[in-house]
C-alpha cells in the first residue's frame, strides 16, 4: 500500500513538470496574438490618415497642408513606433491629375524585427 501513494503522490509532479512546459508557450501565444493586435490598429490608423489625406486634397489643399494635417493626426495616436513618412506624388494619367498620398511607417515586433507598414490612397 505504501509503494501506491508513492506512485500517487510521484504523478501530481509530473503535472507541475509539464505545466512548466506549457505555462510558456501559452505566454508567448499570448504576447504574439496582442502584438498582432498592435499592428492591426497601426495599420488601420495609418490608412485612415491616408484617406483623410486625400479627401483633404479633392477639397483643393495644397500638398504643404496635406502633409502637415496627416502629421498631425498622426502624432494624435501613440501607438505609431516610429515617425510615419508622407510622399505625396502628382502624375498626369489619360489626361487626368492623379495624386497618390503614401503613408509609411517602420514597426518594431519585440524590439527584433522591422517591417515597413504602407497605407496608399489615390485622387482624380
Amino acid at each position: 500500500m505504501n509503494l501506491y501513494q508513492n506512485l500517487k503522490h510521484n504523478q501530481s509532479g509530473s503535472a507541475v513538470t509539464s505545466f512548466t512546459f506549457i505555462f510558456p508557450l501559452l505566454i508567448s501565444l499570448t504576447l504574439i496574438i496582442v502584438q498582432f493586435i498592435f499592428i492591426a490598429i497601426n495599420y488601420v490608423s495609418i490608412s485612415i490618415a491616408s484617406e483623410n489625406a486625400i479627401r483633404l486634397a479633392r477639397m483643393g489643399y495644397s500638398d504643404s497642408q496635406i502633409i502637415s494635417q496627416a502629421s498631425i493626426q498622426l502624432n494624435n495616436l501613440s501607438l505609431i513606433s516610429s515617425k510615419p513618412t508622407i510622399e505625396i506624388q502628382n502624375t498626369i494619367l489619360n489626361n487626368t491629375n492623379l495624386k497618390i498620398i503614401k503613408i509609411g511607417t517602420i514597426y518594431k515586433i519585440f524590439a527584433l524585427n522591422t517591417f515597413n507598414l504602407t497605407s496608399k490612397s489615390y485622387a482624380f
